[in-house]
């Protein structure tokens, strides 16, 4: 399957601590499941992958976002929950399309305001 036809990719539970180069050649690619894992960042080329429409990297041991992941402007679905997330990046308060956002098992102590104000969101903050 020529990489550029992948629109779903899921590599929850494989201990993976980074995720590979070729991932981000998955121009098309809508949904991405990288939980359960060891991250600890994101490459701030998951800006790149701006098709996504899901994207969870849940349950791995993240301490920042970059802000690059603004770049997926048609997110509807980013689940951020049961890292070790202290901050968000204000850049995501321009995901407009934006309508769940997982957050809970972090110590985020501020939300960028711009979140609370997307039209879109169906799931509180």
């Amino acid at each position: 399957v020529p990489q550029a036809v992948v629109s779903t990719q899921s590599t929850g539970d494989n201990h993976i601590r980074q995720i590979p180069d070729s991932l981000f050649e998955l121009i098309n690619l809508k949904v991405l499941w990288l939980s359960h894992n060891q991250l600890t960042s994101l490459d701030k080329r998951v800006g790149y992958l701006s098709n996504l429409t899901d994207f969870s990297v849940s349950r791995n041991r993240l301490t920042t976002i970059p802000p690059q992941l603004a770049n997926c402007t048609n997110l509807r679905v980013l689940q951020l929950n049961e890292n070790k997330l202290v901050a968000l990046p204000k850049s995501l308060s321009s995901l407009h399309s934006l309508e769940e956002l997982w957050l809970n098992g972090n110590a985020v102590k501020e939300i960028p305001e711009g979140l609370y104000m997307l039209s879109s969101m169906k799931k509180p903050v």
